[in-house]
């Protein structure tokens, strides 16, 4: 081989070894800037939709912090019916932040996390884009981007109260319903957020009524998570019949019924009432009673004695028949 040659050869693996070296530099930046995750994930907490956010701590993410790159897009999948509703720059800006050396995500207006029913199918819990990043000016000219999943996750804030359905409720027992026996079923609250923020407790408290009776000491909730209401104690007609001076229809209960979220800390829950009213009903526990043509009876519906009872009696004695009339 000439010297010609081997200079040659020089040259080509000194070309070589630089191309590597440029290669494995440039491949450094590029994961040092974009990062390494393929899938990105941040979280921000939900508020009012569209109402204009405060810079803030919690409304402020770290999304890359491993150098500042040269250019970052972010799309939305055009698929995704969800994401379309909120483009991410009416939403969320993007900076890179000097002192943290971190590439940032800050959310500017509010996002509703809970949808307008009771079901999951209308929440926002993720928002997916797609981060487009470039890492360097070379990339930029190249359009060597590299492309990163954005999920931001948005979190449930305890911002709605139990909703009562088909409320207020009435329901009809009869005396002679046996204690423990579930008389009714229909009790039921809504809550549109979620997890402990929507899972409800249920409670009895006695109401004003004509006759100021405590219905919570006749009737209970088995369990506070299901609104099934029962019979505690025995019920007697007669006796509300004859405290509501024989006027039926202030023979009942009433019941306030709360409802209460499990959010924490305490003071975090919300809570709603509404009200039962159970009427009771005469049963057949009462036997017959004669009535003397005598005997004025007392005005007291239920009252079993007379007032000034008159008897008649007769004595005969050989052919003298004595009457007598007593009072």
């Amino acid at each position: 081989m000439t010297q010609t040659q081997v200079l040659a050869s020089k040259c080509v693996f000194s070309v070589f070894l630089l191309y590597l070296t440029s290669t494995r530099v440039s491949a450094q930046v590029m994961t040092s800037a974009c990062g390494s995750e393929s899938t990105i994930v941040i979280k921000f907490p939900e508020n009012d939709l569209n109402v204009t956010l405060p810079l803030s701590d919690e409304y402020v993410q770290n999304v890359l912090t491993n150098g500042e790159p040269t250019r970052v897009d972010v799309n939305f999948d055009p698929g995704d019916k969800i994401t379309a509703k909120y483009p991410f720059s009416d939403y969320f800006l993007t900076s890179y932040n000097t002192v943290q050396k971190a590439f940032q995500v800050r959310m500017i207006k509010g996002i509703d996390r809970d949808g307008a029913t009771g079901t999951t199918e209308d929440d926002v819990n993720i928002l997916q884009y797609q981060l487009v990043c470039f890492p360097d000016a070379a990339a930029v000219s190249f359009y060597s981007a590299q492309y990163r999943v954005l999920k931001i996750q948005i979190l449930d804030v305890n911002d709605n109260t139990p909703q009562f359905v088909y409320a207020p409720y009435s329901y009809t027992v009869n005396e002679l319903t046996p204690v423990g026996l579930t008389v009714f079923r229909g009790i039921s609250a809504t809550d549109l957020d979620e997890g402990p923020n929507k899972q409800i407790f249920y409670s009895f408290s006695s109401g004003p009524s004509p006759l100021n009776l405590n219905g919570t000491q006749y009737f209970i909730l088995p369990s506070e998570l299901e609104g099934i209401v029962g019979v505690l104690s025995p019920l007697d007609f007669e006796s509300m019949y004859a405290a509501a001076q024989g006027d039926a229809s202030q023979v009942y209960y009433n019941i306030i019924v709360t409802a209460r979220d499990s959010a924490s800390p305490q003071s975090a829950q919300r809570t709603s009432q509404t009200t039962l009213k159970i009427t009771i009903t005469d049963g057949d526990d009462q036997g017959p009673e004669f009535i003397y043509p005598s005997c004025i009876r007392s005005s007291r519906p239920t009252s079993k004695s007379c007032i000034r009872p008159k008897y008649l009696t007769s004595v005969t004695s050989g052919n003298a028949s004595i009457s007598r009339r007593g009072y």
